[in-house]
């Protein structure tokens, strides 16, 4: 996914679905439950079940997502008013 510079994906969580995302380009903020971590180019990061997650983008990013075909986000909070994904 690209996630322009100032842009940011929902606050969402996800009922089953488990992700991985690998950071190929750019610099990005992770908000993971309270924490947030600035991972480098290369890093993995883990994204367990229902544990609450957004990307910032601090400049232009490409970041890589590998995941489990589960559907079910929730979006706590979403800049663009997207709305859950139930199905």
């Amino acid at each position: 996914m690209l996630v322009n510079k100032d842009c940011r994906t929902s606050l969402q969580y996800h009922k089953e679905k488990d992700e991985t995302f690998y950071i190929s380009s750019g610099k990005v903020v992770v908000e993971i439950g309270d924490t947030k971590v600035t991972p480098s180019r290369n890093e993995v990061i883990r994204i367990k079940p229902g544990v609450v997650h957004r990307i910032t983008a601090i400049e232009s990013s490409v970041v890589i997502e590998v995941s489990t075909p589960h559907k079910g986000t929730v979006r706590l909070e979403d800049d663009y008013d997207r709305k859950d994904s139930s199905s």
